[in-house]
């Protein structure tokens, strides 16, 4: 990617949806006490949290994707793979800010805004991951951020594939919303379920 716009837009849309995930949660929140209380199933309840979460992430990942073409003046051609990297990332990020909130409370969004910061020093987003120091370099293929990033770079470059970042941040996101379902279980107790229903 040689258009600057264009590179700090692969770096900016990833972060932008992050963030966007933060935010969601800091207004949604965890599952209410009396949905906790209830006898709904584990799925039930955090199949809802996720989907009502989720629409808010989808609709912020195509406006992102709406801005990148429209005011940063990315090709129309690419939008159909920028749309789905961004919509794979929303869900993806979206799913493991759940397991947070549901694992820490709003405790939860306080370690993801400190992941946050690593992220940022390690995806390579504005440099190469080769000028970094070791740790950084370490980190960097593990971290969420850096597929997505990689995943935008590829796109907007049109030299590379970016099906590997969309399976990797599938995979996170499949596996956070999987965790999130053991959490709901582990903090649900027989004797704290009531015969109401959510």
């Amino acid at each position: 990617v040689v258009d600057l716009g264009q590179k700090v837009a692969t770096f900016l849309v990833p972060l932008g949806l992050w963030l966007g995930a933060i935010a969601t949660f800091l207004v949604l929140g965890r599952s209410s006490a009396q949905a906790l209380a209830s006898s709904a199933p584990d799925g039930r309840l955090v199949g809802r949290m996720l989907g009502r979460a989720s629409s808010i992430a989808v609709a912020q990942a195509l406006l992102l994707v709406a801005l990148l073409h429209l005011v940063v003046g990315v090709d129309w051609s690419s939008l159909p793979a920028t749309a789905t990297l961004a919509v794979v990332m929303a869900l993806a990020f979206t799913a493991f800010h759940q397991l947070m909130t549901l694992a820490f409370g709003r405790g939860g969004l306080v370690v993801s805004l400190l992941l946050l910061a690593a992220q940022v020093a390690s995806t390579g987003g504005l440099y190469p991951v080769e000028v970094l120091t070791t740790p950084f370099q370490v980190l960097s293929p593990v971290l969420p951020l850096t597929y997505a990033v990689d995943g935008m770079q590829a796109i907007l470059s049109g030299g590379a594939s970016w099906a590997l970042p969309v399976i990797v941040l599938a995979g996170f996101g499949g596996l956070s919303a999987l965790l999130s379902l053991v959490v709901m279980r582990r903090s649900r107790t027989p004797r704290t379920l009531s015969p109401t229903f959510a």
